[in-house]
């Protein structure tokens, strides 16, 4: 799920990197007040808000209905992805830095760098999925 969802994400960004406004770039910072709010803050709820309007955001940005429409089949099963990440330590403070960069090259529209990241984004939480499974103790049988 998360490589597909990596796929999907990078898409995104590279149709937002060519398609972005300034308004939705000044919306995708006022996403990233929000959440960078919402981890000072401790609010998990606010926090999840947060990163799924943010990639909601670049999805709008991206202007294809198709790719919206791939998105939302995966909907559900991104967002149980994104409640189970949200809660391993340090992954929002980390989230919410990549995000920034993200967002600082869609902008720029620096495509190719933009889509790296992303990509890097989405499996460094797989990665950090997998450490957090194994570090859970097995029942002896």
């Amino acid at each position: 799920m998360y490589e597909l969802r990596a796929s999907l994400e990078c898409l995104s960004v590279r149709l937002a990197c060519e398609r972005i406004t300034p308004e939705e770039v000044n919306r995708l910072r006022m996403h990233q007040a929000a959440g960078s709010a919402a981890l000072a803050s401790k609010n998990i709820h606010a926090y999840r808000l947060y990163n799924q309007d943010l990639h909601t955001a670049i999805l709008q940005a991206a202007r294809n209905s198709y790719l919206g429409s791939a998105m939302e089949q995966v909907s559900l099963q991104n967002q149980m992805l994104i409640a189970r990440t949200i809660r391993i330590t340090g992954r929002p403070s980390r989230a919410l830095e990549e995000h920034a960069r993200i967002i600082e090259l869609i902008a720029s529209h620096d495509s190719t760098t933009a889509e790296d990241l992303m990509r890097k984004h989405i499996l460094s939480a797989l990665e950090d999925v997998v450490q957090a499974l194994g570090q859970v103790p097995h029942k002896a049988d």
